[in-house]
């Protein structure tokens, strides 16, 4: 691989394409940072929360809307969120034109474990016009990595009591939480040097101001 291209992952359904920065498997606070392009209309695929994780975005291009805790805001070049843990969350592009977006996730192995495979279900045919996994898919991987990610629906309680059951049936039936093919993406890209110069010398988002 050219010392410039970083592993590239697409997920057509959402219409998200992540070019990973860090590698949060070799960083030693197993950080992951990676430049995120929303197409028009791109999304995440349903408001959330993430027990044990921080995330931090950086708007490098156009315009991403974020609900934060029930407040929603619209931000553009520059502008920052941070979203620490048990917040919950959304975002979705907003205007005619793509959005860029840093995106830092501390830590991220798991987490990074998860999405790859979420991308390479996408581009497989097994999400939904939504972005979501089948029931029993969405409870293998929500079993596994219920520290990392909480859907907002169905509640609390019912994902506490069903999860476990369905995911068991789930892994009965060969499905997987996480793939290592997917963790590899399906290519290279080159970076975005604004993106990269984003980061800090030892792989960070550079603090906000």
């Amino acid at each position: 691989m050219d010392e410039g291209m970083r592993p590239l992952h697409d997920n057509p359904v959402t219409g998200e394409r992540v070019v990973s920065l860090t590698d949060p498997r070799e960083h030693p606070d197993e950080i992951l940072v990676g430049q995120m392009t929303v197409s028009p209309g791109g999304r995440v695929a349903a408001p959330h929360h993430h027990p044990t994780l921080t995330e931090r975005f950086l708007v490098i291009e156009g315009r991403v809307g974020f609900l934060l805790d029930g407040e929603e805001v619209t931000l553009g070049h520059g502008e920052h969120a941070t979203v620490e843990p048990n917040v919950v969350h959304d975002w979705w592009q907003v205007g005619s034109e793509p959005a860029v977006v840093v995106v830092e996730v501390s830590p991220g192995r798991r987490f990074g474990e998860m999405i790859t495979h979420l991308f390479g279900l996408a581009r497989e045919g097994k999400l939904s016009a939504k972005g979501m996994p089948s029931p029993l898919q969405l409870a293998v991987i929500g079993d596994e990595y219920r520290e990392e990610i909480v859907f907002e629906t169905p509640p609390a309680v019912v994902q506490r009591l069903t999860l476990p059951l369905l995911g068991a049936i789930g892994r009965a039936r060969g499905l997987t939480a996480s793939d290592e093919a997917h963790l590899e993406g399906e290519g290279t890209a080159e970076p975005d040097p604004r993106a990269l110069a984003a980061l800090t010398p030892d792989g960070r988002l550079a603090p906000f101001h």
